[in-house]
């Protein structure tokens, strides 16, 4: 997949083999996926004049490489992974798009399928916002978008939270419990927090360079700003969202060893309560087992009925003993 597009007030495609310079008005856009055939080093060292270092070029490449920012004299690059679907799912990939920035272009690498990068293009064009006046601005529009998608796992990560919370509190009645899946889902909350961390991390040192860099225009400069602070800040509270759901997913399984740990010791203690009311009849009628002669009432026509009523006795008199000390 390869879309070129020169961006003034709409988007307008091109054929990259038709372009031999970088506009005078607008900007170019280039969309390339990483499976394309296009040697993007030589388009942009003709478009440019300057070459694409080989580590970046090697990074922008890496389909689930970390996400991070850097810069040269001539472009800066950022690479930002993500998750690629909010499927419940123990097992999901990430991916990583990428993108270097140019004064007049702006190439983005992107694995996604043709139906989410319409939905990227459907962001970028939307009717009640002006296309991105530069492509800095393009940039931070396509990674608010990412932010925003990534976003919709709380969706999946509350539901989960759920049924844990349900499975953990009730204890499972007897039932084994699904460790490996919730294992997985502590393995999918670092997964989550690990690839926030990363995007809030490049996008905070995007925003110091910006800062830092007297040259860029102070117009575009500052509605830059203003706009990637909004992004760093959704994804810090997606960050804070994944923390808070670890640290209450940890609070759920102490509380359930907690309820397994009350619920053994209740069980133990009306063990031990129903062993000691039985304790003297059992003793009455181990004594009375023993075939010895001379025993009273043995032999009697009424022993049988006597040494009952003894057994009832004592163990009426237990309950009473236990019920006073308020054990039962």
């Amino acid at each position: 997949m390869i879309r070129l597009s020169h961006c003034t007030q709409t988007q307008n495609a091109c054929n990259p083999s038709d372009i031999k310079a970088l506009p005078e008005q607008g900007y170019l856009w280039l969309i390339l996926s990483r499976d394309e055939k296009f040697d993007l080093a030589s388009w942009v060292l003709n478009l440019s004049g300057k070459p694409i270092h080989p580590r970046h070029l090697d990074d922008i490449m890496q389909k689930s490489h970390p996400s991070y920012y850097d810069y040269m004299t001539n472009y800066d690059i950022l690479v930002f992974r993500t998750i690629t679907t909010i499927e419940i799912s123990p097992r999901r990939s990430s991916e990583s798009s990428a993108f270097l920035l140019y004064n007049k272009l702006l190439v983005t690498i992107y694995d996604g399928s043709e139906k989410e990068l319409n939905k990227l293009l459907d962001f970028v064009n939307d009717a009640n916002k002006l296309l991105p006046q530069t492509p800095a601005l393009l940039m931070e529009t396509c990674l608010d978008y990412t932010v925003s998608h990534l976003s919709e796992f709380k969706i999946s990560l509350e539901t989960r939270m759920n049924v844990w919370q349900k499975r953990l509190l009730k204890g499972n009645r007897g039932k084994p419990m699904d460790w490996t899946s919730l294992l997985d889902f502590k393995a999918d909350l670092r997964k989550l927090k690990a690839i926030c961390e990363e995007q809030d991390d490049s996008l905070s040192a995007w925003r110091n360079s910006l800062k830092s860099d007297v040259e860029k225009p102070y117009v575009h400069t500052e509605n830059l700003l203003v706009n990637l602070n909004d992004v760093t800040e959704h994804s810090a509270r997606m960050v804070e969202y994944v923390s808070q759901s670890q640290s209450e997913l940890e609070s759920l399984m102490q509380l359930h060893f907690t309820i397994l740990g009350h619920r053994t010791n209740e069980i133990m203690r009306i063990i031990a309560i129903l062993t000691g009311v039985f304790m003297p009849a059992n003793l009455i009628a181990g004594i009375y087992g023993m075939n010895f002669t001379g025993l009273p009432e043995v032999g009697t026509p009424h022993g049988l009925a006597h040494i009952l009523a003894l057994m009832v006795l004592t163990t009426a008199l237990s309950l009473g003993v236990f019920h006073w000390l308020k054990w039962i």
